[in-house]
C-alpha cells in the first residue's frame, strides 16, 4: 500500500515541480541536422508506408500503449503486495485509465509528425542500397509479417511476463527516487523553487 500512495505521490510530486523547471534557463540549441537526400527519405517513406501501414498506424499504437500500461499496473500490483485498499486501488486503475486515455489522443494527433521523422532518420541512417534493400525486404510476406506483427511482441506472454517483472523491480527504485528529489525540492531555496 505505501508503495502504492508513493506511485501516485511520484506522479503528483513530478507535476507540482515542474513550475520550478520552467524558470530555468532554456536550454542551449540543439546542434543542426543534416537533410536527408530526396532519394533516400523517398525510399524511406515507402518503408514506413509498408511496415506502419497508414490504415494500421493508429492501431499498432494502441496495440502497444495498452500492453505496455497493463504491464505497469501489474507490475506495480506486485511491487506493492497489498492492494486491499480500494480507494488507492480505484485511484490507481483512474489514473492509468485517464493516461491511456490522453496517451491515445497525443497518439493519434502527434502520428503525421513521427512518422515523418521515422522516416527522415531512415533517411539519414542508412545509405541508398541499404534503404533499397530494407524496404525489398519489408516488400516481402514475410518481411511484411515481420514488420506488421513486432507490436505483438508485447503482448508475447514471455515478453509480457519480463516486462511485468521490471515493473515489480522498477516502482520500488522510483519510490527511492521520488523521496529523494522531494527531499532535494523541500531543501530549496525558495527563490529556485
Amino acid at each position: 500500500m505505501r508503495l502504492l500512495r508513493a506511485a501516485l505521490g511520484l506522479l503528483l510530486a513530478a507535476g507540482a515541480a515542474l513550475p520550478s523547471v520552467a524558470q530555468d534557463p532554456a536550454p542551449a540549441q540543439a546542434p543542426a541536422v543534416a537533410e536527408p537526400s530526396p532519394a533516400n527519405l523517398a525510399i524511406a517513406r515507402e518503408f514506413v508506408d509498408i511496415t506502419m501501414p497508414p490504415e494500421s498506424r493508429q492501431a499498432m499504437m494502441q496495440q502497444m500503449t495498452d500492453a505496455m500500461f497493463a504491464q505497469a499496473r501489474d507490475g506495480l500490483s506486485r511491487a506493492a503486495g497489498d492492494l486491499s485498499d480500494p480507494t488507492l486501488q480505484h485511484a490507481w486503475n483512474r489514473y492509468l485509465e485517464r493516461a491511456r486515455t490522453a496517451t491515445r489522443e497525443l497518439d493519434n494527433e502527434s502520428m503525421p509528425a513521427i512518422i515523418e521523422a521515422i522516416a527522415r532518420a531512415y533517411a539519414r541512417m542508412f545509405s541508398h542500397d541499404e534503404l533499397v534493400q530494407i524496404r525489398a525486404f519489408a516488400s516481402t510476406p514475410a518481411g511484411r509479417r515481420y514488420f506488421l506483427h513486432s507490436p505483438d511482441l508485447l503482448s508475447d506472454p514471455d515478453v509480457a511476463e519480463a516486462s511485468r517483472a521490471y515493473h515489480a523491480r522498477l516502482f520500488p527504485i522510483l519510490e527511492a527516487v521520488t523521496a529523494e528529489v522531494q527531499r532535494e525540492i523541500e531543501a530549496a531555496p525558495q527563490s529556485r523553487r
